[in-house]
């Protein structure tokens, strides 16, 4: 058995390197790389900008797929511009599906089921994302199922107060699952109470059932506005036929002035960094949730930053990271844990999770520290950089609408130009192993981690109780 195991790592081994030396090749790693070179996408990828009448901006890649994706980008529209109304998002979260137009909340679902049509609204802290996919022939009734949702979603008195409650006891409940109250406590801990991103549960909790129809109704208008909406669209439909349906959907969608929040105008500070906080709650696993300061948004150094993190605990380089193989092969400290890097406006770093045994705590936050103060202290190797450029590029070969979507919405994330969308991935594959290591020890430092633990504890001096 394990004589297979080690004939498939090999045979996988050479062909990592066989792809490597092609990539290599045909100039994918060189300074002087034509964009057209290192797209993932190359002949798939053509994207136009499409004019619109409001300030929206559209970008359209054709496909050849009789699919549609397309994503509607409200930026500036997360939850840090809702400082005044705390915890109103999770009553219209509540709310979108739930009847709009001339369908109450079952008719809505059906229809949408029957018409092959999937909808999704997430809301984060800097911006709300609707995401919709189906069959290129369903374009047009899909934008008005769009339409009604956003502008004309049912939020009479009755149905408000079904809402509330449904927010509230998804509030509540939370407030009893460990990383979802650890990471609230570590919003808190890390930013001042006047911060966007402080996070108050109890402050949600307290808050919600004071909120009238008009209050929601104010912040449903300011949430989906025409002059915050960023449209991609992966599709093989004319420009004609695109510009007519979202012209239809923008000239519904409200068009409210409002006050963002400017980055400029609040210092940003972190507080408690290098420090831990735990709460103590009756669950079977601890959980634990870190953070650690990273580099400003537009900095150049935040490919190299992002770049490390994949040798160090990606979510997405599960099996070959540094932290799953210290803490979860080599001493089975916990069954899965993660990083992910955050580009928000204002808070670019890395995010850690995992969940252990009471009794491994301590040596699972010992080990995140050590294997940190390693990577600071010896860097990352060749090896590990050219096998993460193999692994990125690879994961990065998009074939479906919805794919290319998501990557393109990275791209503009970043505030990267149409132009050079196709360039976007040279950030990361002409990266050197001298740039990633600089960037390392200059902001991967251990002694800056904030650590939230959430669960019962073999220690009996209880900082906190959840009761």
């Amino acid at each position: 058995m394990m004589k297979n195991k080690g004939i498939k790592i090999a045979i996988i081994s050479i062909l990592l390197g066989a792809v490597f030396y092609m990539l290599k090749s045909i100039g994918v790693f060189k300074e002087d790389v034509e964009p057209e070179k290192i797209s993932l996408l190359q002949s798939k990828l053509s994207i136009s900008e499409i004019e619109s009448e409001s300030k929206c901006s559209i970008w359209s890649i054709k496909t050849e797929n009789p699919t549609i994706a397309y994503s509607i980008i409200f930026k500036n529209e997360g939850s840090k511009n809702f400082k005044d109304y705390p915890g109103i998002l999770h009553i219209i979260d509540n709310t979108l599906l739930e009847g709009a137009g001339d369908r109450d909340a079952s008719e809505l679902k059906q229809t949408i089921i029957d018409n092959n049509i999937r909808i999704s609204v997430d809301f984060g802290n800097d911006k709300a994302v609707v995401s919709v996919y189906t069959i290129s022939n369903n374009f047009d009734f899909s934008i008005d199922i769009v339409s009604d949702i956003l502008t004309k979603a049912h939020l009479n008195p009755q149905k408000l107060e079904i809402n509330k409650q449904k927010a509230l006891m998804e509030l509540k409940q939370s407030k009893f699952i460990g990383r979802l109250l650890a990471d609230s406590i570590l919003s808190q801990e890390m930013f001042d109470k006047n911060h966007p991103y402080h996070r108050n549960i109890d402050e949600y909790i307290k808050k919600i059932p004071t909120y009238t129809k008009k209050d929601v109704d104010v912040c449903y208008k300011k949430l989906f506005a025409s002059e915050d909406a960023i449209i991609t669209v992966a599709s093989p439909l004319n420009e004609e036929i695109l510009y007519k349906g979202f012209t239809r959907l923008l000239k519904n969608l409200s068009s409210v002035k409002k006050n963002n929040f400017e980055d400029g105008k609040q210092e940003i500070t972190f507080k408690n960094m290098g420090k831990s906080k735990h709460v103590e709650l009756d669950t079977s696993q601890t959980s634990i949730v870190f953070v650690l300061p990273g580099v400003p948004k537009d900095s150049p150094d935040r490919f190299a930053f992002r770049f490390a993190n994949m040798i160090l605990g990606d979510h997405n380089t599960f099996f070959v990271n540094r932290l799953v193989k210290d803490i979860r092969e080599e001493r089975g400290l916990t069954y899965g844990i993660g990083t992910l890097s955050s580009n928000l406006d204002l808070f670019s770093g890395l995010y850690g999770y995992a969940d252990t045994s009471p009794e491994n705590v301590q040596k699972l936050i010992e080990r995140t520290r050590v294997v940190l103060k390693e990577l600071v202290e010896k860097g990352i190797t060749k090896d590990e950089l050219e096998y993460h450029k193999i692994a990125y590029y690879s994961r990065h070969t998009i074939a479906s609408a919805q794919g290319i979507v998501e990557f393109v919405n990275s791209c503009r994330m970043d505030n990267i130009q149409v132009k050079y969308v196709n360039n976007y991935l040279r950030n990361y594959l002409n990266l050197s192993l001298e740039e990633v290591n600089r960037v390392i020890k200059k902001y991967y430092h251990p002694d800056k981690i904030l650590f939230v633990t959430v669960g019962r504890t073999v220690n009996k001096n209880k900082e906190k109780t959840v009761k």
